[in-house]
């Protein structure tokens, strides 16, 4: 997943809620955020 775009096919595809894993300095938990709803993506995509 590049995007929040990226983050919604996924979404539509599986279903949620989704683990969305950091690319860069994730580790033991950290940089990973669960949405549980298309409504949860953004915030879950950008970190916040």
């Amino acid at each position: 997943i590049d995007d929040l775009e990226g983050a919604k096919k996924v979404g539509e595809r599986f279903g949620y809620p989704l683990m969305i894993k950091s690319r860069r300095l994730a580790y033991d938990g950290r940089g990973n955020a669960v949405a549980k709803s298309e409504e949860e993506l953004p915030s879950a995509v950008d970190g916040n």
